[in-house]
């Protein structure tokens, strides 16, 4: 039997490998194996960023569809519309919904159109930071100039809120002359790419909208009392923590159980959790222990 060593040298294209014999001291053989890497746009992207983005993209519909169907349900227990009434709506009515949405606030909706103007929100329910961020604590540029671009789009929505005084977004879009469509009756308030200027509503300013607009609606509507205000915006606006991740969290065979729950404990002290990687104690183990590895030959 030979005594022998494998080494490998394992990179994100190619595995690099050695045999080498311990009892001759020799290499006996050595090759690469190359195979396609995970990268894209010359190792600058990597495949994995595109299949996130996807499946971010995939949760992000899945998930605004789910909250759509439980608000037409939740409207139809109550007994303000239902599901085929809404559908038809949408079928036979040049809907403007901004200005449903503006005129919701001070005239009486029909339960359609009352319907219409929550899904609307419910589709595009404002911009909600997941952290507060300093951004003298960011130090990637390209994140960095990302960040002060949508600080600079809320407090550019917050301006046009404040210098015309208007109650909502709704309002804001339907009046100010920023938003105004050539010849059409529709405003412009998407972005697009076309466009330098982008536009981000924060959340709080839908959450006030809504809770105006019910707030007038249920003098004309018996069903819209205080209880069921606060859960048709709980159904609108309630968002998973970040930290809580994908899955059912009741769910005893969910895949993802937390971030925390999900750390080793150590190889010397088994009760103990592992260190976080990015802290001055973790630097200094690693630097200890490369310098552990260096020897000293005198010869």
């Amino acid at each position: 039997m030979i005594n022998y060593i494998l080494g490998l040298d394992i990179g994100i294209g190619s595995i690099g490998w050695s045999a080498i014999n311990l009892d001759k001291q020799r290499i006996e053989d050595f090759g690469v194996r190359i195979f396609d890497s995970g990268e894209s746009n010359n190792g600058k992207d990597r495949l994995s960023q595109d299949r996130r983005r996807f499946r971010g993209m995939r949760r992000l519909v899945r998930r605004r569809s789910h909250r759509k169907t439980r608000l037409k349900n939740y409207l139809a227990r109550i007994g303000l519309t239902t599901s085929e009434k809404i559908n038809e709506y949408y079928e036979i009515n040049n809907n403007n919904v901004i200005e449903l949405r503006y005129k919701g606030l001070s005239e009486k909706l029909s339960p359609e159109q009352l319907a219409a103007c929550l899904i609307h929100i419910c589709n595009y329910r404002g911009y909600k930071d997941f952290y507060e961020i300093n951004i003298d604590e960011i130090e990637d540029a390209a994140e960095k100039k990302e960040y002060e671009k949508e600080r600079s789009a809320i407090s550019h929505i917050n301006d046009l809120m404040a210098s015309g005084e208007y109650r909502t977004p709704a309002e804001m879009i339907y009046k100010c002359s920023e938003f105004d469509e050539p010849n059409s009756v529709y405003r412009k308030f998407h972005n697009s790419d076309m466009s330098e200027q982008v536009n981000l509503i924060s959340r709080n300013m839908l959450e006030k909208e809504v809770s105006l607009i019910l707030g007038h609606q249920k003098a004309y509507y018996e069903c819209l009392n205080d209880d069921v205000i606060t859960n048709i915006k709980t159904i609108i606006f309630t968002q998973r923590d970040f930290e809580t991740g994908p899955g059912n969290e009741n769910d005893q065979y969910r895949k993802f159980t937390g971030y925390l729950d999900t750390l080793g404990k150590c190889r010397y002290y088994k009760e103990e959790d592992r260190g976080s990687r990015f802290t001055l104690l973790a630097d200094v183990y690693a630097l200890v222990n490369t310098l552990s590895q260096y020897q000293y030959i005198n010869e």
